[in-house]
């Protein structure tokens, strides 16, 4: 059953034009800097960008004004995403 206004299809319900997520060059938590390729970066799927420590320590993996969890930014993954 299709609900008012979705299309159709699920697919790509989601994604935005480019499905990337655009990392913040510094933690919005205690604003330290946190370079492009730092494996201390943590995301939500809001674009709220935070470091491992505030993570960890104050936000307890979930992004507060989001209510999201956090996860590793691509730099931190260290490997390529699987498309296939």
């Amino acid at each position: 059953m299709q609900g008012k206004g979705l299309p159709e299809s699920g697919a790509g319900l989601f994604r935005r034009e480019d499905s990337m997520l655009e990392l913040r060059p510094h933690c919005e938590w205690r604003d330290v800097d946190l370079p492009p390729d730092s494996a201390d970066t943590r995301i939500c799927n809001y674009e709220f960008t935070y470091c491992a420590r505030c993570v960890a320590a104050v936000l307890r993996n979930v992004s507060p004004p989001a209510a999201a969890v956090l996860c590793p930014g691509p730099s931190a993954r260290n490997t390529p995403i699987a498309t296939g």
